[in-house]
């Protein structure tokens, strides 16, 4: 019975819990540039409630820092349609990277590699106290108009 209403109680609440801070971290993180290119982050992980706002503020702010310059580089004037690079990856509590893949591909080799370099280039922090026995998952749209 217990084990039951465990379960029960963790399907009802981890979408309530996780609904506000995913909408919170979507409006924050799809600040457009003025150039046309915007960078967006989805969460993936489930924080248990932790606010890791100030993280991934900063996560963003730094992805952003090294793709821009890339991403500037590899746009060519066939780019017409709005381009997007999904890669997804995971954080260790200590801040390196375990995996990382790409999600789809814009088929603009260029676009792509600067993408893939702005996160492998990203020294990441350590992850909150919060989340130190835990990995984050993470989705980001490289977006190029």
């Amino acid at each position: 019975m217990k084990k039951l209403l465990r379960f029960l109680l963790l399907t009802v609440l981890t979408p309530c819990l996780m609904a506000p801070a995913y909408a919170q971290l979507m409006a924050t993180a799809n600040a457009p540039h003025p150039s046309g290119m915007t960078l967006s982050l989805e969460l993936l992980s489930d924080t248990n409630g932790a606010n890791i706002d100030p993280y991934v503020k900063n996560l963003i702010s730094d992805l952003r820092k090294h793709w821009l310059p890339l991403a500037k580089e590899a746009v060519s004037e066939r780019t017409k349609r709005p381009e997007e690079t999904l890669i997804g990856f995971t954080i260790a509590p200590g801040g390196q990277i375990l995996a990382m893949q790409l999600e789809n591909s814009t088929h603009d080799t260029p676009l792509d590699k600067a993408a893939w370099k702005a996160t492998t280039e990203t020294a990441y922090s350590p992850l909150p106290p919060e989340l130190r026995d835990t990995n984050l998952k993470l989705r980001v749209h490289f977006v190029v108009n």
